[in-house]
């Protein structure tokens, strides 16, 4: 399940995610074939270019 919560901050607005998929670092998800551990540092990165990038250029135009 994801969960996203925008908060108004005057001129800015803060963006949450909330993912509670995770699983302990070292069990090794069968699709991926890799650690959760592994996996999660690929996810975490990719979610930093869609936040920090994407929907920055999406919000502010």
């Amino acid at each position: 399940m994801k969960k996203h919560i925008l908060k108004g901050m005057g001129e800015k607005t803060e963006f949450t995610l909330i993912h509670n998929g995770r699983q302990s670092p070292d069990t090794v998800l069968p699709k991926a074939n890799n650690k959760s551990s592994i996996i999660r540092e690929r996810m975490d990165n990719g979610w930093v270019e869609i936040i920090n990038v994407q929907l920055r250029k999406v919000v502010e135009g």
